[in-house]
């Protein structure tokens, strides 16, 4: 029988390491999760505060809005609140002139210029005013609650606005401008 020759082989010690490779692909890559970005209130677009790609936090300003209108509807919500305010003014005397004629009415009993009817009358109106009066309180109250809303809307604009612009007025990007959204609608059409 024939012998085989050996073939010589060399060894290595096994060490443990991580392998990163870069390898050239072509295609398209899609992103495991997505999501719309829309507005919270409608308003001209003025500028875009970021571009495609910029990495974002969830609260960071997207885009700044024109707060003109915004703010012409916080005066006009003002302007009705004055407008509650003066008809309480009037409810309110219209009630104690009412409530003066009925004790005037109620001086007259066990007299015979006193007429039953004339005091039942006279005690409806005082709580018809008194009603009138506590409605525009209601109504004074619900304003208050939304200039308060309004303006606590317009200056959260304003403060994110003011502070991204200054920090970051070198990265932003106009384009679209002039483009109105809507409460919910879209950012990026």
């Amino acid at each position: 029988m024939a012998q085989i020759p050996t073939t010589p082989v060399g060894v290595d010690t096994v060490r443990q390491e991580p392998l990163s490779q870069t390898v050239p692909v072509i295609g398209r890559l899609v992103a495991p999760q997505s999501g719309e970005v829309s507005a919270r209130t409608e308003g001209l677009v003025v500028e875009f505060l970021v571009r495609v790609g910029d990495r974002v936090e969830k609260g960071d300003p997207l885009a700044v809005l024109d707060l003109d209108r915004l703010e012409a509807l916080a005066l006009l919500q003002e302007a009705e609140l004055n407008e509650f305010e003066a008809q309480r003014a009037t409810e309110f005397a219209r009630e104690k002139l009412a409530l003066l004629q009925l004790e005037r009415q109620a001086k007259l009993r066990g007299t015979a210029a006193f007429n039953q009817s004339q005091y039942d009358t006279q005690a409806q109106e005082v709580g018809v005013a008194r009603g009138s009066r506590q409605e525009m309180e209601a109504r004074i109250a619900r304003g208050r609650v939304n200039v308060a809303l309004f303006r606590a809307q317009v200056g959260l604009w304003h403060r994110k606005s003011s502070v991204r612009r200054d920090s970051h007025s070198a990265q932003c990007q106009r384009r679209r401008l002039g483009t109105t959204r809507r409460p919910g609608g879209d950012l990026n059409q």
